[in-house]
């Protein structure tokens, strides 16, 4: 199999954060009016040390203003209320011990009648100084283990946690993702509300959510959340993606691309296909994201060998050409752009029969998501016929 040296392509594809559209069915701001949007919260317990503000020891929804923070102030925050925490087995008396340091808020009866592909999300921040070993770890380090955790349950079914943030073994505040209680991710910036997201598995009738905290330290141990919501709908894509990027020259294909934000992933497989159902995975890309979860932009690159992917394809030969790109502006300012783009397959060979007719050939592109617990969720597919009057 030979190749053409002279012939190359550059496609660039924009994906807007429509590619990750779901619909929030509920929510809970925590503010004083509409929230939650149905159904009640129900703390545990819900109080504060002293009775006024400035709060020194709480487990509470407050104002930042109400809260005598350490090192910081809370940014990133949703309108004007918050639920707080710190040194909670302080908040009751103003003492250690008035009670317990494990609390949990529970909202029950979550409709998700005929709703599908569900999702969590929400804000976390805490004090992770980085001059203080502030969080105890599980059990393999310190105990207690200082946590945060969100569970849910689906018509009354065993409880699943969809987040977990745990001390690490350095003391910070971070994702677990293995079981073993200890904070294994990348740890959160200190007092930056920092969404985090979760697929729910299965669906039923009612869900109920759980939040589940324990700090017992004065001084230091504070954390808050907001924003919490449960939205359902089209999760072919888990990942808002910035540009793609791919040039194909001689023997290989680059493609980069960025992810502006991610939801448990694990890695991705870019994936080829001949007649637009038959898809065969030519390379894969681990995630670069902490526990699969990135609220920031992150870029990748891989270079992949055009004899590979023809051959996986079962194809005599494979050359990239360039083939478009579109976009265009909605009203009021918004961007979308369209994805028109391709890799085109192109005869370089020549047999004894003579020269191979491909121009009927099309290739069929699609990227796939693939989850830490090895689900996948995959874009939409690209069909693209290759270039005329090459």
């Amino acid at each position: 199999m030979s190749f053409c040296k002279s012939c190359f392509a550059l496609i660039s594809l924009f994906l807007t954060t429509a590619v990750f559209s779901q619909t929030v069915i509920w929510s809970d701001t925590f503010e004083d009016a509409g929230a939650p949007s149905s159904g009640a919260r129900v703390p545990s317990v819900e109080n504060h040390w002293p009775a006024s503000p400035l709060y020194t020891r709480y487990f509470c929804r407050a104002a930042v203003t109400d809260l005598n923070l350490q090192n910081g102030s809370y940014t990133n925050i949703q309108g004007s209320k918050i639920w707080a925490a710190e040194d909670i087995d302080g908040a009751l008396t103003g003492t250690n011990f008035g009670q317990s340091a494990a609390q949990t808020i529970t909202w029950s009866g979550i409709n998700i009648s005929g709703k599908t592909a569900l999702s969590f999300r929400g804000l976390f921040g805490c004090n992770n100084n980085n001059n203080d070993q502030i969080w105890e770890p599980g059990p393999a380090g310190a105990s207690p283990t200082d946590y945060m955790v969100v569970s849910y349950r689906i018509d009354g079914g065993p409880w699943k946690d969809a987040v977990r943030l745990m001390g690490n073994n350095v003391g910070k505040m971070a994702p677990e993702t293995t079981g073993d209680s200890t904070g294994d991710g990348t740890p959160l910036s200190s007092y930056v509300m920092t969404e985090f997201a979760k697929g729910i598995a299965g669906t039923g009738t009612t869900l109920d959510l759980q939040f589940k905290a324990f700090s017992n330290g004065s001084a230091t141990e504070e954390f808050a959340i907001d924003n919490f919501r449960i939205s359902f709908g089209d999760l072919s894509l888990p990942v808002t993606f910035g540009a793609v990027r791919a040039t194909a020259a001689a023997d290989r294909m680059d493609i980069d691309w960025s992810a502006v934000s991610e939801a448990n992933t694990d890695h991705f497989e870019i994936q080829l296909s001949a007649d637009g159902k038959d898809f065969v995975t030519v390379s894969s890309v681990q995630s670069k994201a902490a526990a699969g979860i990135a609220p920031a932009s992150l870029d990748y690159h891989i270079s992949i060998g055009l004899d590979k992917a023809a051959a996986l394809l079962g194809l005599s030969c494979c050359t990239l050409l360039f083939f478009g790109m579109s976009f265009r502006k909605r009203k009021g300012g918004a961007i979308v752009f369209a994805i028109l783009s391709g890799l085109v397959i192109y005869g370089c060979t020549k047999t004894g029969s003579g020269t191979i007719d491909h121009s009927s050939e099309k290739l069929y592109v699609r990227i796939a998501e693939v989850d830490k617990d090895g689900t996948k969720a995959y874009s939409k597919v690209v069909i693209v016929d290759r270039e005329n009057g090459e």
